[in-house]
This record gives C-alpha cells, sequence and structure tokens, in this order.
C-alpha cells in the first residue's frame, strides 16, 4: 500500500494512491466532500437571488458548473473505531487540471475574486495546472475511444508544410532502398506528423510509424517490417493508446468509486459542489432541474448538507450564525455532544493545523 503522509494527490501520484482511495471509500461509514473553484458567477445576470424560482436558481447553478472548474477537490472518509470509540479520518487532496487529450481542449472560465481568495489562502496554482489529475466525462471517454485524426489536406499546407512534407517523403523513398535501421524524422506538427503517417501507410505496406517524443518534439519514427512485426507493432500500439485513455480518464475513477459505494456525503452548502461534480467529471448537466435530481440521486444517492440542516434547525438549537466557521465553533462548544475524531496514522496533515479552504 501506499502511505499518503501530505494527503495531497496529482497525477505524479494518482496511480499508486487510488486503491487507498478506494479501500478508504468502500471501509468508511461516511464521507464528506468539498472542493474549490475557478470560479462561481458568471455575470451578474446569474447571481442568486432570494425569489428565485427552483428551476431558476438551477439554471444559474448549471451555468456556473459549465463555466468553471473545480480546480481542488477534497475528500474525508471516516471509520468507526469500536476500541477507542471514535471516528479515525483519512483525507486526500485532489488537485485536478483538464489536461489536452485527443482533440479535446478544454475552455473555462475564472473569476477574479475567486482566484483572489484561492491566492490568500496559499492555493499552489503551479501544482493546478502542471500536476492537475486529468478527467473525462463518460461522452468524452466515448469519443475518445472513437477518435481517428484527420489528416489536414495538402493543398491547405502553407508553403513551408508543404515543402517539409515533400522533403520527408523524398528522405524516406531514399532511405527505404538503402539504410536498414529505423529513419527518425525531423519533430512537427500534430496535423503534419498525421498526414506523413497517412500517407506512408498507405504508400508502403512494409513500413510501421511510431510516434515518439514528448510534446514540442514529437516526431514519426519509420520502421521497416514483416507483416508479423508489424501486427506486433500495432498491439503495442494499441495497449499504449488504451493506458493513456484509461489515464486520461483520471479523476472520474473516483467519482465513479463514490457512486459504486453508495456512501452518505456529507458536505457544507454542497449544491454547488455536486452540481459541478456531475458536470465536470460524469456527464452534461441537464437542462431541467427535475432531470438534474434524478440524475444527481444517480450518482450521490445520499445527501447531507450541513448548511440546510443547520438553517432547519436555527431556532430549535439556537444558532445564531450558519456559516461554516462560525457554526463549527458554536458545535464544538459542551453545549453540543459530538463524536471524536481523530486522523489515522500517515493522514496527520489535518491533525495540528486547520486548512479551512482546501479542497
Amino acid at each position: 500500500s501506499c502511505q499518503v503522509d501530505s494527503m495531497e494527490v496529482t497525477y505524479k501520484n494518482f496511480k499508486n494512491v487510488l486503491d487507498n482511495v478506494r479501500s478508504a471509500i468502500d471501509s468508511s461509514f461516511f464521507i464528506a466532500i468539498d472542493a474549490e473553484f475557478t470560479g462561481v458567477e458568471n455575470g451578474k445576470n446569474f447571481q442568486a437571488h432570494l425569489l428565485d424560482t427552483v428551476e431558476e436558481r438551477y439554471h444559474k447553478i448549471r451555468r456556473s458548473g459549465q463555466s468553471f472548474l473545480i480546480n481542488q477537490f477534497g475528500l474525508s472518509t471516516f471509520h468507526w473505531d469500536k476500541s477507542e470509540k471514535c471516528f479515525k479520518a483519512q483525507t486526500f487532496n485532489f488537485y485536478i487540471f483538464p489536461k489536452p487529450f485527443r482533440g479535446l481542449d478544454v475552455r473555462f472560465l475564472c473569476q477574479a475574486s475567486s482566484l483572489h481568495f484561492l491566492a490568500q489562502n496559499q492555493f499552489d496554482f503551479n501544482k493546478f495546472i502542471y500536476e492537475g489529475i486529468p478527467y473525462l466525462t463518460r461522452k468524452e471517454e466515448k469519443r475518445c475511444r472513437n477518435f481517428v485524426p484527420t489528416p489536414p489536406d495538402i493543398i491547405h499546407l502553407d508553403p513551408s508544410d508543404r515543402q517539409f512534407f515533400e522533403d520527408t517523403l523524398f528522405k524516406v523513398d531514399q532511405w527505404i532502398n538503402q539504410a536498414e535501421g529505423p529513419l527518425r524524422l525531423p519533430p512537427c506538427s500534430g496535423p503534419l506528423r498525421n498526414l506523413i503517417v497517412s500517407e506512408l501507410s498507405n504508400k508502403y505496406d512494409n513500413l510501421f510509424i511510431a510516434i515518439e517524443g514528448e510534446s514540442d518534439g514529437k516526431c514519426c519514427v519509420v520502421y521497416k517490417v514483416t507483416s508479423e512485426e508489424r501486427k506486433h507493432k500495432e498491439e503495442i500500439q494499441e495497449t499504449r493508446h488504451k493506458e493513456a485513455l484509461e489515464n486520461a480518464i483520471g479523476f472520474r475513477r473516483v467519482i465513479e468509486m463514490l457512486r459504486d459505494s453508495a456512501k452518505p456525503i456529507i458536505g457544507y452548502n454542497l449544491l454547488l459542489s455536486l452540481a459541478n461534480s456531475y458536470n465536470q467529471f460524469y456527464e452534461p448537466l441537464p437542462e431541467s432541474s427535475d432531470e438534474f435530481k434524478v440524475a444527481l440521486l444517480r450518482v450521490f444517492p445520499i445527501v447531507f448538507d450541513i448548511k440546510y440542516i443547520a438553517q432547519a434547525c436555527t431556532q430549535q438549537l439556537d444558532f445564531t450564525l450558519t456559516r461554516l466557521t462560525e457554526l463549527y465553533n458554536q458545535l464544538k462548544t459542551e453545549e453540543f455532544q459530538h463524536p471524536r475524531i481523530e486522523h489515522q496514522e500517515g493522514y496527520d496533515r489535518y491533525r495540528d493545523k486547520q486548512y479551512p479552504h482546501e479542497g
């Protein structure tokens, strides 16, 4: 198993931590979640108002979910320890970022006040962008499985790209009759690589063209192969494509774990977090609030919203304020009985210090 001393999960350790997350969710008594966003309100017309109808409020939330990103998702699982008569907590804090993948290139909005708020609370923007965990919705996964790059028409190439393309074909024609080892072609743009692969694959039966390298350094490498060797290389390539797709699905696997566990989800002012999570990681939000309620309950069947419960109990419990910090300070007084909660060994980041605005 993997020890997670800081509870911070990025794409670098996501695969190693995933089994721990699954085990923590499956063995938990209940789960608390929270999220941070790149923004919450898409213009004055989409601010919440007291006189909003249910449908109006939902459409504002839907617009927010379609516009902004969850950039950090916090998840704490709580496990009852009979011998010590307390809850043991395991906490994971996921940085999330939509990596470009197979033609998908996500566009999203940022709200200055939201980013300023995150910056004031020491949010690590570099970690968000450089190390954020990717994700695909179910619809995006299906699209990526069926994705076939379309090479550009040679007629539409600019003069320099056309010259590069013609020089490449000439170079391959010379190499195929003279050399034995693989031919590494100079790096070029993705569309140009697709055109070269298409042209060479159609022209020669005894070649296999692999794309190798990273980012801007990607290039075509041409191999002379027999039919058996070509089949073997294509199988290896297909395996790599499947692994890349699984990596791209990324954080959606955590949402599916929550769905499959059907454990109670607890949080504060959860509607926006749940709606954004559904839209960003699972499926596009439905058009109506009635459809949304049905769809959301399929993923998060049991939800307790602390803010809603506190507002409903203000008279019975004499709550003066229901903002999270004030509510927490009221509930931890001797007037209220509450269970003891400890962080499990290896999950002690929050044991001695509070991080109120981490996901």
